[in-house]
């Protein structure tokens, strides 16, 4: 295992934290407001009944943000060579806060165009849930694949170590 469980426990608690800090402000400003006005319109009625529903919807999408990074470590980027050619390029590791915000744009992004379509069929057939698995797997796999095919890892020997660990290759 490459995290250590107090520091993964206090990056949770942290980052919940934050998240119901964020969640709660639009509740209280809004509940202030209100009790200063009697009459409220229909649109002020209906902003105040759908707001629980968003601050649960805000909490619970970033508290996925929260568990990746928690876990797998901000996105890290590696550099890596080609064998054949010399060309340089990177490659990520640890949790894809790209991948959580843009989806499916980051394979393609990246160079990964069939692999890019092929995330957005899922996504599509999934209703989103793929979406939501998808970060805590994608830097791991894009690395894979690039180092199965004549890429070796091409950094300082502190940053090709953390690549190791993360990607799981046996030294």
């Amino acid at each position: 295992m490459y995290y250590k469980p107090k520091i993964v426990a206090a990056r949770i608690i942290i980052g919940i934290l934050i998240l119901a800090i964020l969640s709660a402000m639009p509740i209280l400003y809004v509940t202030y407001t209100i009790d200063s006005v009697e009459n409220l319109s229909i649109t002020t009625r209906l902003i105040v009944s759908i707001l629980p529903l968003a601050t649960i919807f805000f909490f619970l999408s970033f508290s996925l943000l929260v568990i990746g990074t928690a876990f797998l470590g901000w996105q890290k980027k590696i550099k890596v060579k080609h064998n054949e050619s010399g060309i340089q390029k990177n490659c990520f590791v640890g949790y894809s806060w790209t991948y959580f915000f843009f989806g499916f744009f980051v394979p393609i992004f990246r160079g990964e165009i069939s692999i890019g379509v092929f995330h957005l069929i899922l996504s599509m057939v999934t209703f989103g849930i793929f979406q939501m698995i998808m970060p805590f797997l994608y830097n791991k796999q894009f690395s894979t694949r690039l180092l199965n095919n004549s890429w070796s890892l091409n950094d300082s020997e502190n940053n090709n170590t953390i690549a190791r660990q993360k990607i799981g290759i046996a030294t």
